[in-house]
């Protein structure tokens, strides 16, 4: 594998993205910037999405999936590298201010419900399973900036909460669409194998028009820069619109993963 493909399976350009989202959305809010939270964010975010591949790899004696394939072959040493950041994580708990503390608490609570569901209730599941990946997603982000204090308004507040869930939703829902024929093969569950392709394609299609709509409408109004959220409106539109051009080599999840790492733009601008 080359060195790119090392970063996707090992979750790496997740944690860039979540880490690099919730700089910018510190900026937008006017929250005090936090370096020890951003690093405790990269830590929490790379050991759930770990767990959740270790989950699956050691569910299936033969996964599909590449990124399931290589977590099955290097079980134990990623699972010892997983111990040894979940300690330093504990370790940097200690230095979180009490606020982020308790609102990491409550996320931890509602992390622990979700690995719940998916082992007793891993059909029904589906349901729900991608609204709460989105939903702790987006959390996860706004964390800081709302744990440390903010200058904008609460209506503001919402308006970017809502899109940023909007885009963690569809990335779901999009690799959901992509994944069908390997969650099929893996016996994981997926809104795609409970509803079928089309439907959540259509869906899909639905809420990048409502996104988009809503941005054209009010984004220059808001004074952000609003052109970020249209760029990652418009690589997941490319996404959702020319499924034969980004199955290939998996550039859906390439894209997918890597809109959250685009405001990174305006930050080194």
């Amino acid at each position: 594998m080359n060195l790119y493909k090392y970063i996707q399976v090992l979750s790496i350009d997740v944690v860039a993205g979540a880490c690099i989202s919730t700089i910018y959305i510190s900026n937008l809010l006017q929250s005090p910037f936090s370096g020890i939270v951003v690093t405790a964010l990269g830590i929490a975010v790379w050991l759930i999405y770990t767990a959740d591949h270790l989950w699956d790899a050691k569910k299936n004696e033969a996964p599909s999936t590449l990124r399931h394939t290589f977590h099955q072959r290097y079980f134990n040493l990623i699972f010892g590298i997983w111990i040894i950041v979940a300690i330093a994580g504990l370790l940097v708990l200690f230095l979180l201010p009490s606020m982020i503390l308790k609102l990491g608490t409550v996320l931890l609570f509602v992390v622990i419900m979700y690995f719940l569901m998916l082992y007793f209730w891993s059909e029904k599941s589906a349901l729900i399973k991608e609204f709460v990946i989105a939903l702790l997603y987006t959390s996860g982000v706004f964390v800081s900036p709302i744990g440390l204090g903010f200058e904008m308004k609460p209506l503001f507040i919402f308006w970017i909460l809502s899109l940023y869930f909007l885009l963690a939703f569809l990335n779901v829902l999009i690799f959901s669409i992509y994944d069908e024929s390997e969650d099929r093969k893996d016996g994981h569950s997926s809104i795609v194998l409970k509803f079928g392709s089309n439907k959540v394609s259509q869906l899909t299609k639905i809420l990048w028009f409502l996104g988009l709509l809503v941005l054209l409408l009010l984004g220059e109004k808001s004074g952000i820069d609003y052109y970020v959220f249209i760029l990652m409106f418009s690589m997941l539109g490319g996404v959702i619109f020319f499924r034969k051009i980004f199955q290939k080599n998996e550039w859906y999840r390439v894209l997918g993963d890597g809109i959250f790492i685009m405001p990174i733009i305006p930050l080194i601008a």
